[in-house]
């Protein structure tokens, strides 16, 4: 009998195994009786075609699997899957409803931290293009503002974004002193992982980079909006 704990698990690997993805495990049981009685035998779901699951659902059903149940398991199964998936099927220029949903969901999991929730969106940010990627960067840039060290440690391991240019990332349509505020936000939260980063060079080096990269950001908004009176405690302390 399984748990409730382990039962999310055995859904996953059940739905791997009738989309062909995970090989069944044998068992040992009495012959059917299409067999004992050499009866024509009806066709199963997987050779059955009309109950196949076409790739688009199955890729989105395993997603959202993830978003309820990330498991590292799961996460390469996606990322094994997806480049065909997205090669066929993905405009490189316009928004894919389905990989929107999927990404906003992902968005509203990243005040949970969950190390592998980020690893995948960090995927997408390089695996998608055109504006879906514009969107897995916009959402995977506010895990700064969650989760500074594991955003920081993830990027470091990868060496894709060595200037952290997308620290620089807000959602658009935003106003400038929004935007400076972000930035200030987001600076803060980079800065207090500086002393656990020390004991990491890669880490330590993105860091760097990343501050930098918000400075700058800083200074060409400064130019674009009156400067903020250090008297008005109201205001954010501007790195």
């Amino acid at each position: 009998m399984f748990t409730a704990s382990c039962m999310p698990q055995k859904i996953i690997q059940d739905k791997l195994i009738d989309w062909g993805l995970r090989e069944k495990p044998a068992l040992v049981d009495e012959p059917s009786l299409e067999q004992e009685y050499n009866l024509p035998k009806n066709p199963t779901i997987e050779e059955d075609g009309s109950f196949k699951m076409d790739e688009r659902k199955k890729i989105f059903s395993l997603i959202d699997d993830f978003i309820e149940n990330p498991s590292n398991d799961l996460r390469k199964i996606i990322m094994d899957l997806f480049p065909g998936f997205a090669q066929k099927s993905l405009s490189s220029t316009k928004i894919d409803l389905d990989m929107q949903s999927a990404l906003n969901k992902i968005n509203q999991q990243l005040f949970e931290k969950n190390r592998e929730h980020y690893q995948l969106l960090f995927y997408f940010t390089n695996e998608l293009g055109g504006e879906n990627q514009m969107l897995a960067k916009q959402i995977f840039s506010r895990g700064f503002d969650f989760a500074p060290y594991t955003m920081l440690d993830l990027m470091s391991l990868n060496e894709s974004d060595p200037l952290c240019l997308i620290a620089k990332v807000l959602p658009s349509q935003i106003e400038v002193e929004d935007k400076k505020d972000l930035f200030v936000s987001r600076f803060n939260s980079i800065n207090s992982v500086k002393e656990p980063a020390k004991k990491e060079p890669r880490v330590l080096t993105l860091l760097e980079s990343c501050l930098a990269t918000i400075k700058l950001e800083l200074s060409e908004l400064s130019t674009q909006t009156p400067p903020i009176n250090p008297a008005d405690s109201s205001n954010p302390t501007t790195p």
